[in-house]
């Protein structure tokens, strides 16, 4: 806010200094200009009042003309005024600069420029700006700015966040999610966590998922998103208890039949696969005792490598895209890289294949406990009896079974791995990170562990070395790994509705009414001629040591 009265001091000065130089013409001309402006200014704060934003930047680019002015601060606050509310952002950042160098003492300028830099979507520079802002001598404007600090790195970080996760991208998601958490607490922390935890468990972080969980069901208790990802994200460290636990909760806030009885399915599935669970095995460096209990301790037998692969043609079906082929051809690489003992070769006859992958969009099932449980894949392998792999048909779907469409690239390539395991001779692990669990982990990578490959050792170790064999050079694929298919994630907090940050600049009607009109100042006039004396010489006043009396003339009208 201007200080009138030290502008009206500094105007009288400057237009009697203007005077003395250059007599009434130019204080004249000098007044015309404050005037104009003045009242440019004031004609411009009632249409922006009214938000006719171009008449009035109109009428103050045709003041500007003027600069310097009393009133160059003002005017050309309000023509950043103007400009932002256009989305004319560039300009309504100049204008606020060209402001602050007519009107340095004014102490918002940083306050106002985060306020552009925000609604042109320039999160960085504005939180910069409310960063210098809080920092102002002024109490009101630092607290206006710490307060939206909170509010914009929050909020501006959130929608970031959400984009992101629209596009798959969780790792950016998680990044950003968690830097709208540092401005905790505000308006926005129940909408944060709760999506932190979403993306935390997409990329493999389901205990950190659990913790952001709790936070945001802090704040909302009902959340059912929230409570869904925090299910998962027990299932997939393995605690099915406290899974069922939170699935039950959500089926009582749930209130789409179809979603509540989906979750229902889920609930009895858990509890089924509680029965299959070994957490005293799962710390061991492989799981051969486990198959062995599984009776999955077969093989194929040296005479058969190198094996044949025929992968059935797919085009027409639903959901299959021509890389899905690939995935077979490096899910054989990465086993046969970790056992050497094995070796492939892809044929075009089905009829000489030893291990025969189909690509289906139909469902594939298996009675489970008297249940019927959806799959992702499923493989049928005959062997002899006493432990020699003959045949091996993997069947793999190109439609997620949980959400009636067409399987993620990360998921398919993860199935074929899963798959092809089996097809070697693997048995199910009970640990929620190797790549044959029995069930979908987010914890799972995509490529066996160390454990899975110790087992597949262990699996051949009375086979032959294959001499012939080179270690194969494993290139990995241009996707991102997703656990297999299962029971559909949650979707995230919803944030659409969320109201954004409200910057609350003065307002420039108030400031309007405190402009004051310029006072006229005309210079002193030297006094008019007296009688001579009687000498018949004029008096010199100024030799005489006399100071003549200043004549003032009325402001113009």
């Amino acid at each position: 806010m201007p200080n009138f009265k030290k502008i009206a001091v500094g105007l009288a000065l400057h237009l009697t200094i203007v005077g003395l130089a250059g007599g009434p013409a130019l204080a004249q001309a000098g007044y015309e200009k404050e005037k104009a402006t003045y009242e440019a200014c004031q004609k411009a704060s009632s249409l922006i009042a009214n938000r006719q934003f171009d008449e009035a930047s109109n009428i103050l680019n045709l003041a500007a003309r003027n600069d310097p002015t009393s009133y160059s601060g003002y005017l050309h606050r309000q023509l950043s005024t103007c400009y932002r509310n256009t989305r004319h952002y560039s300009n309504a950042i100049a204008e606020i600069k060209t402001a602050s160098k007519y009107d340095p003492a004014y102490k918002r300028t940083d306050y106002d420029m985060a306020m552009i830099y925000y609604d042109e979507g320039k999160l960085e520079q504005a939180v910069a700006g409310l960063e210098a802002a809080k920092n102002s001598s002024d109490a009101d404007i630092s607290a206006d700015a710490r307060k939206l600090l909170k509010e914009v790195g929050a909020y501006g970080n959130l929608q970031a966040a959400t984009k992101s996760i629209e596009k798959g991208k969780l790792k950016e998601a998680k990044k950003q999610l968690l830097q709208a958490a540092a401005y905790d607490p505000s308006p926005y922390s129940g909408s944060i966590h709760a999506n932190l935890s979403f993306a935390l468990r997409g990329t493999g972080e389901p205990e950190k998922a659990i913790l952001e969980a709790k936070k945001a069901l802090a704040i909302d208790p009902k959340d059912k998103y929230t409570l869904y990802t925090l299910a998962l994200a027990y299932q997939d460290i393995g605690d099915f208890r406290e899974s069922i636990k939170w699935l039950r909760t959500y089926a009582q806030v749930e209130t789409d039949p179809k979603d509540r009885q989906q979750a229902l399915t889920y609930l009895q599935e858990l509890t089924d696969d509680l029965g299959k669970q070994s957490p005293g095995d799962n710390g061991k460096p492989d799981y051969m005792e486990q198959l062995k209990t599984q009776q999955h301790t077969a093989s194929w037998p040296a005479s058969k490598m190198p094996l044949k692969i025929y992968i059935k043609p797919a085009a027409g079906v639903k959901g299959f895209k021509p890389n899905f082929n690939s995935f077979v051809v490096h899910s054989m690489d990465t086993w046969c890289s970790i056992c050497p003992k094995i070796s492939y070769k892809i044929v075009d006859n089905q009829s000489k294949a030893d291990i025969k992958v189909v690509w289906t969009s139909e469902p594939l099932t298996l009675n489970e406990n008297g249940r019927t449980r959806q799959k992702a894949g499923l493989t049928d392998v005959k062997r002899t009896d006493d432990d020699n792999i003959i045949d091996a048909l993997v069947r793999i779907r190109t439609i997620n079974a949980f959400a009636d469409s067409p399987i993620e690239d990360g998921e398919c390539a993860s199935v074929t791995m899963h798959e092809l395991g089996h097809a070697l001779g693997l048995g199910h692990s009970t640990n929620v990170c190797d790549i044959m669990y029995f069930g979908s982990s987010s914890k799972q990578t995509g490529m066996p562990t160390g454990r899975d490959s110790r087992t597949i050792a262990k699996l051949y170790k009375e086979q032959p070395l294959l001499v012939a064999t080179a270690k194969i050079p494993i290139k990995p694929l241009a996707i991102e790994y997703l656990p297999p298919p299962a029971f559909l994630p949650p979707k995230p907090k919803d944030t659409s509705n969320l109201p954004p940050p409200i910057f609350l600049p003065p307002p420039l009607a108030k400031e309007a009414q405190k402009l004051k009109p310029p006072i006229f100042m005309p210079p002193p006039l030297r006094a008019a001629a007296q009688t001579p004396k009687s000498t018949g010489q004029e008096e010199n006043p100024r030799r005489e040591g006399k100071t003549p009396m200043p004549f003032f003339l009325p402001p113009p009208k």
